[in-house]
């Protein structure tokens, strides 16, 4: 079975979302760094957000590891830092991806997390 791109969404979104993306929450995570740049501590996401605040912890964590938030350990926060301004480009595209086609990227990211299981599952 073939994976076809969504219509309208450039491939290097789609690419982004399939490497680094592996949830919803994860994706509302780092939007929410992206468009309100300002540091965020784990609490403050998840209030935002409606997290728990582990979870919030665990997003921003992952995006730190992924080199697209930086962690300040003085006042406990991340802050958005992309690795380039190629990977810049490619998030802002997924912003307005996002607001002007969410349910395309929502499914995107299940399919990605469905194909990965299926590779895995295969053992490749």
């Amino acid at each position: 079975m073939s994976h076809l791109a969504p219509l309208n969404v450039p491939k290097a979104v789609l690419r982004f979302v399939r490497e680094h993306i592996h949830s919803v929450s994860q994706l509302e995570v780092l939007l929410l760094l992206v468009t309100r740049p300002q540091p965020w501590s784990p609490a403050a996401v998840a209030a935002e957000l409606r997290l728990t605040p582990r979870s919030a912890e665990i997003r921003l964590r992952d995006l730190q590891r992924r080199g697209l938030s930086r962690y300040v350990a003085v006042n406990d926060s991340y802050t958005y830092v992309p690795t380039s301004e190629a990977q810049h480009a490619v998030i802002t595209d997924l912003v307005a991806c996002y607001a002007s086609m969410q349910h395309t990227i929502i499914t995107e990211i299940f399919s990605a997390r469905c194909l990965a299981r299926r590779g895995s599952a295969r053992g490749g």
